[in-house]
């Protein structure tokens, strides 16, 4: 529970960087939504596990955290950065914050676990 709390925080911490240093720059706010997937994978899968014990695939396991959060559109917007190595349609600032706002989210989930 600790580590998945200290994933989610350092990974709130970085994106706010990124957004400070680059802002100006879509690309690299794009890069930087793009990075967050794996992390935001990870600790999706984990904490789907700590809260049902169900095993799932990460990707999946975001993807369902998504849906229930009604942050969708964020992931299908940080995805598109991801595949497309550009900036998304929805903007590379509106995909920064998705990807933050899906760490924060999950991160509050994980808290409430406690």
């Amino acid at each position: 529970m600790h580590r998945l709390l200290q994933v989610l925080v350092n990974l709130q911490l970085r994106l706010r960087e990124r957004f400070a240093l680059s802002s100006t720059f879509e690309e690299q706010l794009a890069l930087a939504a793009a990075d967050a997937v794996g992390p935001l994978r990870a600790a999706a899968a984990v904490l789907l596990w700590l809260e049902s014990g169900e095993h799932v695939a990460p990707r999946e396991a975001l993807r369902r955290i998504a849906d229930q959060t009604g942050v969708d559109a964020a992931l299908a917007a940080i995805t598109e950065a991801r595949e497309s190595g550009g900036v998304p349609t929805a903007g590379a600032t509106a995909t920064l914050i998705g990807a933050l706002e899906l760490a924060t989210l999950m991160a509050a989930r994980a808290e409430r676990l406690r």
